[in-house]
């Protein structure tokens, strides 16, 4: 006779907590979950490191003006304007590095310090032009045009400034120059201004004292039309005399 044995009797009120055997679709399922999980946190652990190596190569900047007290700012600006040389005709950056900060520097403040800030309020100054400022500079310009603003403000030829005379030997040369030319017509110009200073180096001094009346002449009418000139333009006066005097 055979003998069978009762299973022992199921309490329905615990059939919740009975353990559930998963399916292999849910086991699977489970475990793409664990290598997903795996994968964030190896994804987010290089993140981290690249924008640590990203920050020791290039740390971040800080291009805010430090908190100078204001009359220190202007007591800066004085000092630096005072550096600048009276016929200053460098770009504002170049004149920038040629200025000699350890004059500059006051205070606490180093020589590099003063730099620093002002290359730093360089950068927040307005350095470009509008065409209406342009057109300001263009309509005096017309009034004067012998005056150059963007070359070193030196002065062009103003059309009433007298020309300045001729030298004793110049006078000589004018004067020879074409019969030379005609006379010798595969001669160059340098071969003809040797010549021409050979005859002069060769001319008795008595014929010479002509062409030195000559330009005694020249020097004396050019220095009467001068002091007119100076008379009628005294602002330009200063000018001419430092270009002549070059």
């Amino acid at each position: 006779m055979v003998s069978t044995k009762k299973r022992p009797a199921v309490d329905v009120t615990d059939i919740d907590q009975l353990p559930l055997k998963k399916s292999k679709t849910e086991g699977a399922a489970g475990s793409s979950k664990q290598v997903s999980s795996k994968k964030s946190k190896n994804l987010s652990k290089i993140d981290s490191s690249l924008t640590a190596q990203h920050e020791e190569v290039h740390p971040p900047t800080n291009d805010d003006i430090p908190d100078w007290p204001e009359v220190d700012l202007v007591d800066l600006m004085k000092r630096i304007e005072a550096n600048i040389p009276q016929k200053d005709n460098l770009r504002y950056d170049s004149r920038a590095e040629k200025l000699n900060w350890e004059e500059i520097s006051f205070g606490n403040y180093s020589a590099t310090e003063c730099k620093e800030m002002w290359m730093r309020i360089q950068k927040r100054v307005r350095r470009f032009r509008l065409l209406k400022e342009v057109l300001e500079d263009a309509k005096l310009w017309v009034s004067k045009p012998w005056t150059n603003f963007y070359h070193s403000q030196k002065l062009n030829r103003h059309p009433n400034l007298p020309k300045r005379p001729l030298s004793t030997y110049m006078i000589f040369y004018m004067e020879k120059k074409d019969k030379v030319s005609k006379e010798n017509p595969g001669m160059n110009m340098t071969a003809v201004s040797k010549c021409i200073s050979e005859m002069y180096k060769n001319l008795p001094d008595k014929k010479k004292q002509k062409y030195v009346a000559m330009a005694a002449a020249q020097r004396k009418e050019y220095e009467e039309k001068m002091k007119l000139f100076n008379q009628a333009h005294p602002e330009l006066a200063s000018k001419v005399s430092n270009i002549q005097g070059a």
